[in-house]
């Protein structure tokens, strides 16, 4: 039966049983043929009042069954309504012990961190008055210890108990404060004893590193020394690195003296001798004095000033015949100059004097020692002569500037005579 159903039933209650029907008057049995069937059984004639009351009374138990299993469903929906609701009560109350059980912790942890907090707060403020002067990562350790100190007692013990424990805490605190204080100082007191250059220089930043972390391992974790046997112990362990820098700078101070030794040396032969010698130099045993650093720089530096001694030898040899051969090639220029001067002064000596062939040649043909076509033809073989004439004269006076003028212009007649009949027929 559904649930609709007997939500319905519970409403509206369950149906009244059917009322018995009057008697009715007897009537002839039926024939065969007008038999009746009731209730799926064939009536072989009117039904009696006691077949009446038997079909009345079974349909009766029939119905009352029907009821008594009407009811049993609804008694068994409503349990499961019951059960259902029992349910949602146990689950609402489960959940409201879970939810009162939350508030209850969370106001606990609420009141254990204020009463942490208060705590902590109270530490600090010690620490400020014992140390004022404690690092942050002091104070930054402190309170990570009270809390974790702190933070495992449960119930809360009483005030006084907590007071002497946050005490003994922050006594902690200020004892690894001042142990520190005069760790620092002593590694301070310890750098200030180093050389300059190692405190200061950039070079020497590796040698610093060194220096601190020595002087550091020296006087850290010593219980029970005062401060003058921390510091005395700092200044021990950096001298090691005080000694490696004086080791350092006398070599530098070795290496930098190279030009005075190699003069002339060229910056890349300087640069070859400076780093063998660092090399020499930095194989050299620790402490090793500047006498001994001088020996072996002589001896690594010896080939290098042979190879400079050599290559100035050969830059001389050089020089020099680079000097001769600009002697020569200047010498030969003055001689090419010289005798370009003389031919261009003969050149205007003999240009002067070339009009004494039109001369010779009128003369000649004045005595009829020559006859000419006509002017042009003289003139024509004038040029030619002319051209002859310069050449041999031209010589003739660079061998022998001296020549006079006197001598020049005979020279020119001369020459024309000679060679006038090789243009003429």
């Amino acid at each position: 039966m559904s649930r609709e159903e007997v939500e319905r039933l519970q409403a509206e209650g369950l149906p009244s049983l059917p009322r018995p029907l009057p008697e009715a008057p007897s009537v002839a049995a039926p024939s065969p043929g007008t038999q009746r069937r009731r209730n799926g059984v064939t009536l072989l004639a009117e039904p009696s009042q006691d077949a009446i009351d038997s079909a009345d009374e079974v349909l009766r138990l029939a119905n009352e069954i029907k009821a008594i299993e009407l009811r049993r469903q609804r008694e068994e929906a409503l349990d499961w309504f019951r059960e259902r609701a029992a349910r949602e009560a146990e689950q609402l109350s489960a959940e409201q012990l879970r939810d009162q059980q939350e508030r209850a912790k969370i106001e606990a942890d609420r009141q254990h961190e204020s009463w942490l907090k208060s705590w902590e707060a109270y530490a600090l403020q010690r620490l400020q008055a014992l140390a004022y002067d404690a690092a942050p990562e002091v104070r930054l350790d402190l309170h990570s210890t009270v809390r974790e100190r702190l933070s495992s007692l449960h119930p809360m013990p009483a005030a006084e108990v907590v007071r002497k424990l946050v005490d003994a805490e922050v006594e902690k605190a200020c004892q690894v404060w001042r142990a520190r204080k005069e760790t620092a100082g002593a590694v301070e007191y310890a750098m200030r004893r180093l050389p300059w250059d190692v405190q200061h220089n950039s070079d020497f930043v590796h040698l610093k590193l060194r220096a601190l972390k020595a002087a550091a391992e020296a006087v850290d974790n010593i219980p029970g020394s005062d401060r003058r046997t921390k510091e005395e112990l700092a200044v021990r362990a950096v001298q090691p690195i005080t000694d490696q820098y004086e080791h350092i700078d006398r070599a530098s101070r070795i290496v930098r003296g190279l030009a005075s030794l190699l003069p002339g040396a060229t910056a890349a032969e300087l640069q070859e001798a400076n780093r063998i010698v660092a090399e020499a130099l930095a194989k050299s045993p620790l402490g090793t004095d500047k006498v001994g650093m001088e020996k072996i720089r002589n001896a690594v530096v010896t080939p290098v000033r042979d190879q400079v001694i050599q290559r100035q030898r050969q830059e001389e040899e050089k020089l020099l015949s680079e000097k001769q051969a600009r002697a020569m090639e200047q010498e030969a220029a003055r001689q090419k100059r010289e005798a370009l001067e003389l031919r261009s002064a003969a050149e205007r000596r003999v240009d002067c004097k070339l009009f004494r062939v039109d001369d010779c040649l009128r003369e000649l043909e004045r005595k009829n020692q020559i006859v000419f076509d006509s002017f042009p033809a003289r003139l024509e073989i004038g040029q030619k002569l002319k051209s002859r004439i310069r050449e041999i004269l031209v010589q003739q006076i660079v061998q022998k500037p001296q020549l006079s003028e006197e001598i020049v212009r005979k020279r020119i007649d001369a020459l024309t005579i000679k060679h006038v009949e090789d243009f003429t027929d």
